[in-house]
């Protein structure tokens, strides 16, 4: 279902007649993870068109005027995921612009901390699904693992081989949006 409503929050349209494709177009796309509900929108002469996407995370947005668009998808603010943008869709009267697959963008934040052991080279990472992200710590002896989706996570912290000292993982590490989570100072033993 789209549905229009001008820039005072007046007149909405529920379906959009045959004859109307002729005088406007269509933007379409599929918004993945396709589990999640998501508002796609376009803003036009101060009033916006708008659809939600369906059980696939396809979305028609109907009756849009020829012209190039800004579409903006708003994920459910109960989601893992922030707004995606997509600029410079170009509408044509009397055809179905297909945008394709939007892969969503998911909420993130940072993990730090401080080896107090000196001179020993240690790696830090963290599970992100099925892939390892690291980082080895800098001259300060900081590690910082950076755009971390949000979630739970446990931090391995691996000295170089040969130092004696034995990895160590920080359990239930929290990573929320926009921020750094600081472990603070670690000791390898």
């Amino acid at each position: 279902i789209a549905t229009y409503t001008d820039k005072d929050g007046n007149f909405a349209l529920k379906g959009i007649p045959a004859s109307t494709l002729y005088a406007s177009g269509k933007i379409q796309g599929t918004v993945n993870p396709s589990d999640i509900q998501v508002l796609a929108s376009v803003t036009v002469d101060g009033g916006e068109i708008s659809a939600d996407t369906d059980d696939n995370g396809v979305f028609v947005l109907n009756g849009v005027p020829a012209g190039t668009y800004t579409v903006v998808l708003t994920p459910d603010s109960n989601s893992d995921y922030i707004e995606t943008i997509v600029e410079n869709v170009v509408v044509v009267n009397g055809v179905i612009t297909d945008i394709g697959i939007i892969d969503l963008e998911p909420k993130i934040g940072s993990i730090t901390g401080t080896i107090t052991n000196v001179g020993v080279v240690v790696t830090a990472s963290v599970m992100v699904g099925g892939d390892t992200v690291s980082v080895n710590i800098d001259e300060n002896r900081v590690f910082l693992l950076e755009n971390i989706p949000i979630g739970i996570y446990t931090v391995t912290l691996t000295p170089a081989d040969g130092s004696g000292l034995a990895v160590k993982e920080e359990s239930d590490v929290e990573v929320t949006q926009d921020t750094v989570t600081d472990l603070g100072e670690i000791t390898l033993e």
